[in-house]
């Protein structure tokens, strides 16, 4: 993501890499030793991404309450000495335009000063760099919720083609697409997901291996990566379909 993360880095300040004295080329997320291949850099932010038409179809404010409960449960977290395991500084990126867009970056203008463990980008990305962002992303998020029950979000195929999990908006006919403990995950308030960043994105050790998140983000990822591709499915499923349909009108 070193091209895509380039352009954002003026605007940006957690996608500037840092200096170090050792020659190691690094990126806010990664470091690509001469001796290895490229890996995360220890202790790396965790990127949680979400992508929205800024609409009232979506409501952005669940994913910025989300984001203001879990700074203040990471907060709680940092004070107790009984908490070992580490947890990811939070870098979170939503993409798109739309008519709500500046409202909530003047919203986010006076709450996320006063944030310590997590930030917000929203920059526009060229069609090309999307889908290396979506390969960045630890956790995807989506806000869609369907007026007629009926529509699934197409931004979580995104998600899951790059083989990332996704904390979802439930609505009524979601468990079609996102399977809660298999691919992803489902939320009804925005406390609930802060619950869900807290737990997921927690490593299990102290993170200088560059790994976000434990045993249960991984058995999502794991989830996302055994999803049937589009070919294998038209094959199971519409063609099928398309078939009898086509015969019942012959």
């Amino acid at each position: 993501g070193e091209g895509t993360l380039a352009g954002c880095r003026a605007e940006y300040e957690r996608y500037r890499a840092g200096s170090a004295d050792d020659g190691i080329p690094r990126t806010a997320l990664t470091e690509a030793p001469e001796d290895g291949p490229v890996r995360g850099r220890p202790r790396r932010p965790a990127v949680v991404l979400s992508s929205t038409s800024w609409t009232a179809d979506e409501d952005f404010g669940v994913l910025l309450d989300a984001l203001v409960a879990l700074d203040g449960m990471v907060e709680e977290r940092a004070a107790d000495p009984a908490q070992q395991n580490h947890f990811p500084y939070v870098i979170c990126v939503v993409t798109g335009r739309g008519p709500m867009k500046q409202y909530y970056r003047d919203r986010m203008a006076t709450i996320l000063p006063g944030l310590r463990h997590v930030s917000v980008a929203t920059p526009w990305l060229e069609p090309e760099d999307y889908p290396t962002l979506v390969g960045c992303a630890d956790l995807g998020v989506s806000l869609h919720t369907s007026s007629s029950g009926i529509d699934l979000p197409m931004k979580v195929l995104d998600m899951f083609g790059c083989e990332v999990p996704v904390a979802a908006a439930d609505f009524s006919c979601l468990h079609e697409l996102v399977r809660a403990g298999e691919n992803g995950v489902t939320f009804t308030s925005a406390p609930q997901l802060a619950r869900h960043f807290l737990r997921l994105l927690a490593c299990d050790g102290d993170g200088a291996d560059g790994h976000v998140g434990g045993a249960e983000l991984d058995a999502l990822r794991a989830g996302t990566a055994g999803m049937a591709r589009w070919r294998a499915h038209w094959d199971a499923v519409a063609e099928p379909a398309v078939r009898r349909a086509l015969e019942r009108v012959r």
